[in-house]
């Protein structure tokens, strides 16, 4: 009994020293749920409850952050992304970022890969599976280098302070909006070292 009773503390200290270390970034490009790199969210700052489609109640509280969508313009929405969400699909391609800005060039997989849907498995006609229609699945190769070819890219850039995500935007547009914005001209993605 005094074994198990010494080693409480240790693990105590363990768990309170773990939960002391929480990153304090809020967004990161990491992987997402299609294996691809997205913009997500890792530490939001709001707790929220959000609705059923349905209107049958609500979901339970989950901490994340609100959005403003296109900041400025006519289609602005507010979005709540919840922690471990995305805040920008994939492909990001390239990203880089300061305490205020987050700059990034995505490959979008609707438009190189094709939306989203229901498809019928190829070897079982009585199932089918969530994919994109021009994805070659069977050989992971093959699809990675239909992405790094792919010329189709768009633009983001998310002001942290703000909580504003501009996007998606042509080159063109995104260098407009970057100056708009005041974004320190030292803060750029490898699309504009080319220029």
């Amino acid at each position: 009994m005094k074994r198990f009773i010494s080693i409480i503390p240790v693990l105590f200290v363990f768990f309170v020293s773990c939960n002391l270390q929480r990153s304090t970034d809020t967004l990161v490009c990491e992987q997402g749920t299609e294996g691809y790199d997205e913009i997500m969210l890792l530490n939001g700052d709001t707790m929220f409850a959000m609705p059923y489609p349905d209107g049958s109640g609500y979901r339970p509280l989950r901490r994340g952050k609100f959005y403003n969508f296109r900041a400025g313009t006519d289609n602005e929405k507010a979005f709540f992304v919840t922690e471990g969400g995305s805040v920008i699909a994939s492909h990001i391609d390239n990203c880089v970022k300061t305490d205020s800005f987050l700059l990034a060039d995505r490959k979008p997989l609707d438009s190189i890969f094709g939306s989203l849907q229901t498809l019928p498995c190829p070897f079982d006609s009585s199932s089918t599976y969530s994919g994109r229609p021009y994805v070659n699945y069977t050989n992971r190769k093959d699809r990675e280098r239909q992405l790094r070819e792919s010329p189709i890219h768009d633009f983001w850039i998310i002001d942290q302070k703000a909580s504003d995500v501009y996007g998606p935007m042509s080159f063109e547009q995104y260098l407009k909006k970057k100056k708009e914005l005041n974004v320190p001209n030292e803060l750029k993605l490898k699309s504009e070292l080319n220029q």
